[in-house]
């Protein structure tokens, strides 16, 4: 990886950065799918391995990408696969809530990660344009996207967690709630700021939703840490418990690449052009 930022320009190794993280993602997304699975829908199984075998054989194919010339292909490549694995996850959530099938995937996760597909969709897209600033609409829209995240993570958590672990249930349960409202919040400045551009509130909510980031990403590194130890009675695995954490520390980059990409000047936010 070191020498692929050397070769080429910073922006592009940047964004290769952000395209393994979202490989490993996709690849993880297809073992939890597998393992959720009834024993007996085993054409489903099947497709899961296929999946996680095609994101594994990127993941490695992406350390040996030398030029610019190289990595867009790559990223074509890889559009097709996340459009692929997006059609599948939306397939079997379809299933579920028809009950059409069992097991142990809940639908809001298999739409959780769904989600998560079309988000790497989107940003591939945006490599592809050239476009990887954030002008205010995309500020505001990730933000919607990364709190719900959060959110959903923390419900999740609670879900799996057993009942006699009531600190951390109640632990989870607030940081739900705070991400939930976060998110109403940032729906509001949505509304608000449609084509326009950022204001003291913006800038002020992102202080906040960094704030409240750093604390879910402290208390998932915790629960990883218990969970690997087996100091917590939880049904989580360590890779997830791993993966969720992942997660919010690359909403923390995201919000640390926003903060850049607002217009400032001498701590004030430059006036709009009209």
């Amino acid at each position: 990886m070191d020498i692929f930022c050397r070769e080429v320009k910073p922006y592009e190794c940047l964004n290769m950065r952000r395209v393994q993280f979202w490989l490993r993602i996709m690849k993880e997304h297809s073992l939890f799918m597998k393992l959720g699975f009834a024993c007996s829908d085993t054409e489903l199984i099947c497709q899961a391995e296929e999946f996680y075998n095609v994101f594994a054989d990127l993941e490695k194919h992406s350390c040996n990408i030398k030029c610019d010339e190289e990595f867009m292909a790559f990223v074509s490549r890889i559009m097709v696969a996340v459009k692929n694995i997006f059609a599948f996850k939306r397939h079997v959530l379809h299933l579920l809530i028809e009950c059409q099938i069992g097991g142990y995937n809940y639908p809001l996760l298999i739409d959780h990660i769904s989600r998560e597909a079309m988000y790497f969709l989107k940003l591939l897209q945006k490599i592809q344009d050239g476009d990887m600033k954030y002008p205010v609409d995309s500020i505001v829209s990730d933000n919607v996207f990364w709190l719900r995240h959060m959110a959903d993570h923390a419900r999740f958590i609670v879900g799996l967690l057993d009942p006699s672990e009531r600190g951390f249930v109640e632990k989870a349960n607030a940081f739900a709630v705070q991400f939930e409202q976060l998110q109403l919040q940032a729906r509001d400045l949505d509304s608000m700021l449609w084509h326009y551009c950022p204001n003291n509130d913006l800038i002020r909510f992102e202080k906040d939703v960094t704030q409240a980031t750093m604390q879910i990403r402290d208390f998932k590194e915790a629960a990883r840490d218990l969970i690997s130890a087996c100091k917590v009675i939880s049904l989580i695995p360590p890779l997830l418990a791993d993966h969720v954490l992942r997660e919010a520390e690359y909403f923390l980059e995201v919000l640390e690449q926003i903060k850049h990409d607002i217009p400032m000047m001498d701590g004030e936010i430059v006036t709009c052009d009209y």
